[in-house]
């Protein structure tokens, strides 16, 4: 769920906006249909995931006011799907209610992030402006995970303004969490190619 610029869990849905408490939730996935006998569930990660992988405690429910606290006792790859099993949930049974469902986890539940490393949720509603004193082009509204490489949606202060910046090393200059800001080169370097930042 980190991006890092290429050179950047799961695109992250974030629930408030940064700079509020690390207690808020992150929508890391969607609980999709029953696997198996043990009531282990498919689900359907927001984004790359990382978050999820080792988090011993998940929030669970149709929404964050009606989720509940679960212990994760697994979570595995299965024919290129990804498989949650939950601690007291050991049928089919007892699996379904859950089917649906939301899985959430408290932005202060994320494993830190490697030095270059962004969690998508930590970089929306981000202000985006040139770098050197270039003016500024608005705020990261999403991010939408490619193949080929993460952008950035970029919402204007004019009506229908968007810009689509590329998560790359030669259109980002620097991601300031802490101003709030992410400065991005001139759009013609957008254009150029390289390996973009890792992400998670």
């Amino acid at each position: 769920m980190t991006a890092t610029p290429t050179p950047s869990d799961q695109t992250v849905s974030a629930l408030a906006p940064l700079g509020t408490s690390g207690h808020r939730l992150v929508t890391l996935a969607r609980i999709g249909k029953i696997h198996g006998l043990r009531g282990e569930l498919r689900i359907e990660p927001a984004g790359p995931g990382d978050a999820l992988r080792g988090a011993p405690w998940i929030l669970v429910g149709p929404s964050p006011i009606d989720a509940r606290r679960m212990r994760v006792e697994a979570l595995r790859g299965h024919a290129g799907r990804m498989l949650l099993k939950l601690e007291g949930i050991d049928d089919p049974d007892a699996a379904r209610p859950l089917t649906g469902s939301r899985v959430y986890l408290r932005r202060c539940d994320f494993p830190p992030a490697a030095a270059g490393e962004y969690y998508f949720t930590d970089l929306v509603g981000l202000r985006v402006r040139e770098a050197k004193g270039g003016g500024e082009l608005g705020f990261v509204e999403e991010i939408v995970s490619t193949p080929a490489v993460d952008i950035l949606v970029v919402r204007g202060r004019e009506e229908g303004e968007e810009h689509l910046i590329p998560f790359t090393r030669a259109a980002l200059r620097e991601v300031c969490l802490s101003d709030g800001e992410i400065l991005v080169s001139p759009p013609g370097a957008w254009e150029e190619r390289e390996e973009s930042p890792s992400r998670r």
